[in-house]
């Protein structure tokens, strides 16, 4: 598995951790989720710094803003998500081929 395709793991992870975050909660109930590619990934990569991708997840009104960056011979994804029906949720997290690392909002840590 080359380093993309373990980043976008990680994010599916990050992704199915905040959906069932959010269905224990009963804020939301689960949907079909279609998820983020490589492809998606890479297209951010030709963005400027200030736009992003977005990944929408139905019923928690929010998702997840993504950005992919190359840096020192190293792809970095960038996230930050929230929902607007639950007040503070916002996170930012850096996901390496290493794994994810929050890196703002509550319960912050490092996760491989």
């Amino acid at each position: 598995m080359d380093d993309l395709d373990k980043i976008l793991a990680y994010f599916h992870e990050l992704i199915n951790d905040k959906v069932r975050a959010y269905e224990a909660q009963e804020a939301m109930t689960h949907y079909k989720i279609e998820y983020p590619t490589v492809k998606d990934l890479i297209k951010t990569l030709d963005l400027d710094i200030v736009d992003s991708g977005w990944f929408g997840i139905p019923g928690m009104c929010g998702g997840f803003a993504y950005k992919l960056l190359y840096k020192n011979d190293k792809y970095i994804l960038k996230t930050s998500n929230w929902s607007r029906v639950n007040a503070g949720s916002e996170q930012d997290h850096d996901i390496t081929a290493e794994g994810i690392i929050q890196i703002s909002g509550y319960g912050m840590g490092i996760k491989k």
